[in-house]
């Protein structure tokens, strides 16, 4: 915070004393605005316009003397109601459990209060080393905001979520981080603590698609790369590991290529793209009867993408007239699937909805029309609740795609 210049001071003890001078006002305005507070320092500049009930300023004045430290001068302005104002100042003078005491009664039923007066309420009892009173102002604003139908915010999620976690009471954390992107998706902090979470749940799959969406949003991220890698190698997926560190594929793979690359019709595509497609195995191509006229597809299981050259190649040929969406789900290769793919498509006319997600969610996943099953992929858990989708799996004796379901 920075310092309080003699002019500021005059000015707070003047309207301490009743002045509605434009200029103290303005005064203050500054100095909020120079602290990093634009929300605080808006509202002292429009009092200079237009100077606040007496109520409003006297809180104002009381949670300025506060944060300068003069809990004396800012005890003259709380009035005998209870406040949040009045808590924020019991802890500022470390008087604990007067301060538990006033939360548990405003808790009862809470006056209104902005997420950050509560987020500097849970800092200052994180300071006294006191996780109890900050697990209950949020589980019991919580309750209350569950009683009158009210959302809490992504900020007050998130703060929620790291102060279960601080506890290491980590399961508990995720579903708020989760419940924090679902407010506002393009989050790091939120994707980032649950690519961990899933890591030490033993799930990496899922962790290295979090840091894929991290590292989407913000490319330099110190930490998402170092964890991606991590989870890459313990889902064995060498492919993706070779692209992301510039590396060579394996020699296995690399003596294979020209033989995988005959078993498809690649005519089409340029020679120098060609040579930067990875196949990581045999390839058998979904038929055509398996996704003409379908815009939503979903690959699962599958390694490197391969399988929809003939796919891709119509769809250059001739262009859908109607929006495509191929969900990309639980690749073991992630990384490779998406880089082949994206290769393919490249010449196509239009935008090809590239989704990707590590599981089945029936939520996400219900407009799916067509599901393509890699082989030695088990078949999704939950699928019998997909009536419409057709199924077609990939045999290996004939290698071909078999349908399923009809």
């Amino acid at each position: 915070m920075k310092a309080p210049s003699p002019q500021l001071l005059a000015a707070l003890q003047k309207l301490s004393k009743g002045s509605d001078e434009p200029a103290h006002f303005e005064l203050v305005a500054r100095w909020r605005f120079a602290c990093g507070d634009a929300e605080a320092g808006a509202s002292w500049q429009f009092w200079s316009l237009s100077p606040p009930p007496t109520d409003q300023l006297r809180q104002a004045l009381a949670t300025v003397w506060s944060s300068l430290g003069d809990f004396d001068q800012a005890e003259e302005f709380l009035s005998d109601a209870l406040s949040w104002q009045q808590l924020a100042l019991l802890l500022k003078q470390t008087r604990y459990d007067a301060a538990e005491q006033l939360q548990n009664r405003l808790l009862a039923d809470p006056p209104p209060v902005t997420i950050s007066e509560i987020l500097a309420i849970a800092a200052d009892w994180q300071q006294a080393e006191r996780s109890q009173p900050i697990l209950v102002l949020f589980e019991q604003l919580i309750a209350y905001m569950d009683r009158r139908g009210e959302q809490p915010t992504s900020q007050f999620a998130n703060a929620f979520a790291a102060q279960l976690e601080q506890l290491e009471r980590f399961t508990e954390a995720a579903p708020w981080w989760i419940r924090s992107l679902q407010f506002d998706p393009n989050q790091v902090w939120p994707l980032m603590r649950l690519a961990h979470h899933q890591m030490r749940c033993g799930q990496p799959a899922i962790a290295e698609h979090y840091c894929r969406a991290v590292l989407s949003l913000d490319a330099n991220h110190q930490w998402a790369p170092g964890l991606q890698q991590q989870a890459l190698e313990a889902m064995g997926a060498r492919g993706s590991l070779a692209l992301l560190q510039q590396q060579a594929i394996p020699r296995t793979w690399q003596r294979r290529q020209a033989l995988w690359r005959q078993q498809i019709e690649l005519d089409f595509m340029p020679g120098e793209r060609l040579e930067r497609l990875v196949l990581r195995r045999s390839v058998a191509l979904v038929p055509k009867e398996a996704w003409q006229e379908q815009t939503q597809l979903g690959l699962w299981g599958d390694f490197d993408g391969m399988a929809l050259a003939r796919w891709a190649e119509a769809l250059r040929m001739q262009p859908s007239k109607e929006p495509v969406t191929l969900w990309l789900l639980a690749s073991p290769d992630p990384q490779l699937q998406i880089h082949n793919l994206e290769l393919l498509l490249q010449e196509v006319d239009f935008k090809v909805n590239l989704r990707h997600w590590p599981l089945w969610d029936q939520a996400r996943h219900g407009e799916i029309g067509v599901l393509l099953v890699a082989h030695r992929a088990p078949l999704p858990p939950l699928l019998d609740q997909q009536k419409k989708a057709l199924i077609w799996q990939e045999r290996a004796n004939p290698h071909r795609w078999q349908l399923l379901k009809n």
